[in-house]
Parts: structure tokens; C-alpha cells; sequence
């Protein structure tokens, strides 16, 4: 058996309405969210979808 040499923290779940666009402006954009959402392409005004932002119901 091996340790790992790191774990996962924690998962969020976040919930949006149709038409939100990314915004890094707000107490949750701490450095470590804003920074992995652009390493994964995402720019300010972007729509939200992709692989952070799977759709996971639609009406």
C-alpha cells in the first residue's frame, strides 16, 4: 500500500441561473478559485459551461 502525498480537500457546488457570466469580482474570488479558473481558459465575461461548469439539470 502507498500514502498519497496529497488529498482532495472538498468539492463546491455552485448554482447559476441561465445567461451568468464569469465575474472575479467578490468576497469568493480568492486568489486560489480565480487563479484555477484561468489556468482552465476561463476570462472575465465568459459564459459559464465546459468542464468546471458541467450543466447538471436542465428544465
Amino acid at each position: 500500500s502507498s500514502i498519497p502525498k496529497k488529498t482532495l480537500s472538498r468539492y463546491t457546488l455552485r448554482v447559476a441561473k441561465e445567461g451568468t457570466k464569469i465575474s472575479y469580482v467578490g468576497d469568493w474570488t480568492s486568489y486560489n478559485y480565480r487563479q484555477a479558473m484561468k489556468d482552465g481558459g476561463y476570462k472575465e465575461g465568459d459564459s459559464l459551461g465546459g468542464k468546471m461548469f458541467p450543466i447538471l439539470y436542465e428544465a
